[in-house]
């Protein structure tokens, strides 16, 4: 398993080249993957090596994923260039070009997504005793209890949507 790129990109790293990759799982209790990578990437002024490091805990007590970044070492641009040719740069125009597309799935989710008629929150899809309907997703913490009849089609239509966006969770 790989870090995804929107990690080093979120750390502002641009043209990140992948060099190892090691995949480790915790065994005992509740699962717990740690990821540790080695990029390289141009910084101001010249080249550096990074290790990055993603621990994902799942289960009840599984929380956000946890992600680190240090310099672990400097790089020259013959040896950045030698690597970006061999391994390939992961943030390149396909992965922006995902990036472009994913943003669309999303709006066009939302913008498809039922909203509560009483307060225009979020809703979500339940069951109760006559089938299925949406209900607000605000019930638990305001009580608002407002409605709207389950749609098969516009659920479908929605599923399509993520099973599409899920292509693009680099």
């Amino acid at each position: 398993m790989s870090i995804p790129v929107k990690y080093y990109v979120n750390e502002k790293l641009k043209d990140v080249v992948r060099l190892s990759s090691v995949w480790h799982e915790e065994s005992g209790g509740y699962q717990t993957e740690t990821t540790t990578e080695i990029v390289v990437c141009p910084t101001n002024g010249g080249f550096a090596k990074f290790e990055g490091t993603l621990i994902q805990g799942f289960g009840p007590r599984g929380g956000p994923p946890d992600f680190s970044l240090k310099e672990s070492g400097a790089a020259t641009k013959e040896e950045y260039n030698r690597l970006r040719a061999k391994h390939g740069i992961l943030d390149d125009s396909t992965y922006w070009a995902g990036v472009a597309k994913a943003k669309k799935l999303d709006s066009d989710y939302e913008s498809l997504r039922p909203k509560c008629p009483k307060c225009t929150s979020e809703m979500v899809q339940r069951t109760g005793p006559r089938g299925d309907f949406y209900g607000c997703s605000k019930y638990s913490v305001s009580k608002c209890n407002g409605t709207k009849p389950f749609d098969p089609a516009l659920a479908a239509q929605l599923g399509k949507i993520l099973n599409e966006r899920a292509k693009y969770e680099r």
